[in-house]
C-alpha cells in the first residue's frame, strides 16, 4: 500500500505482484486543523522589585485533528484515510 499523500483523492496502484489494487478510500471532507489558545500574563513588582510576582495562565484546545479510524465495517470492503475525529485541552498554571 502507498503513502497517503492526497487525503481528498483516492487511486490505483500496482501491488508488485501484477494486480492493479485500489487506494483508501478517499476523505471528502477533509479540513484543516483548528486550535484556540488563550494566555494571559501579569507581573508586579513591589519596592524597587524587593519583591515580585509573576502569574501565566495557559489554555488551549484543539480540534479536527486528522487520526487513522480505528475500525472499518466490513460492509465498506477497504480501510479508509485518516478522518477529522480528534481533539485535545491543554491548561497550564
Amino acid at each position: 500500500m502507498q503513502k497517503n499523500r492526497w487525503l481528498y483523492t483516492s487511486s490505483y496502484f500496482n501491488d508488485g505482484r501484477g494486480y492493479i489494487r485500489e487506494d483508501l478510500m478517499a476523505n471528502v471532507n477533509a479540513q484543516w486543523e483548528q486550535a484556540h489558545k488563550r494566555d494571559i500574563g501579569v507581573e508586579i513588582g513591589l519596592f524597587k522589585n524587593t519583591f515580585t510576582l509573576s502569574v501565566d495562565l495557559f489554555d488551549e484546545y484543539r480540534n479536527k485533528m486528522l487520526l487513522a479510524p480505528k475500525s472499518v465495517t466490513f460492509l465498506i470492503g477497504q480501510g479508509i484515510k485518516e478522518q477529522n475525529l480528534g481533539s485535545v485541552k491543554k491548561t497550564r498554571y
